[in-house]
């Protein structure tokens, strides 16, 4: 840096490029260069304002995403076994996951009715796992306990084949997700199942 004289007069100029030029003049009109010092220009800084406005604005609305819902897609119920105490049901269903985390299903609940009439009631904890944006079928052994055992008696006499009705709930749950997917699966059984399944003897039970 040039020494100032006596008298001499500093001024600090600013420049577009955003820094401060000080320089200094005497009384006989000599002109001396003092120092630059480099400020942080307002075009800079509210770059940097929008920078991090726009970062803050991105990581709130990635964080408020909904969940998307599943879809549940039935294909069938099979009775595996029928007794004194309840008939078994291996009940299938397709899930969707639309969502980009993995979903389980931890429960299925339902009801089976026979003819029409409410038989029982069933639970069933399969823990199945469907894929982040993936689809798998979940094959489920449910077991139902007779609730009106008396009820049965009529469609054991019955020549034609009896309409059973399995109305479903499956539990899900994942990532910020829990919800519950109703469903519905229906067959038919036909007398000589139900002898063959030993409910033939049902009847006496029942009557008693």
């Amino acid at each position: 840096m040039v020494p100032l004289k006596c008298g001499a007069k500093r001024q600090v100029l600013p420049r577009q490029d955003g820094t401060l030029y000080q320089h200094a003049s005497d009384p006989d009109g000599a002109r001396y260069t003092c120092y630059q010092r480099t400020m942080l220009s307002k075009p800079h800084f509210r770059l940097r304002s929008r920078g991090v406005i726009g970062l803050v604005a991105l990581t709130l609305a990635v964080a408020c995403v909904r969940p998307k819902a599943p879809t549940i897609t039935p294909k069938s119920a099979q009775v595996r076994a029928v007794d004194a105490t309840g008939v078994t049901l291996t009940v299938t269903f397709d899930v969707a996951n639309p969502n980009r985390f993995p979903l389980v299903v931890h429960v299925v609940d339902g009801r089976f009715s026979l003819g029409g009439v409410e038989l029982g009631k069933a639970h069933a904890e399969p823990a199945s796992n469907i894929p982040a944006e993936g689809t798998s079928t979940v094959s489920s052994e449910i077991a139902v306990g007779w609730t009106n055992l008396a009820a049965l008696t009529p469609f054991i006499l019955s020549p034609a084949a009896v309409p059973y009705r399995f109305d479903g709930s499956a539990t899900l749950g994942g990532e910020n997700l829990n919800l519950n997917l109703p469903f519905t699966v229906t067959g038919e059984l036909t007398r000589a199942q139900l002898i063959g399944m030993g409910l033939s003897g049902l009847s006496s039970a029942g009557g008693r």
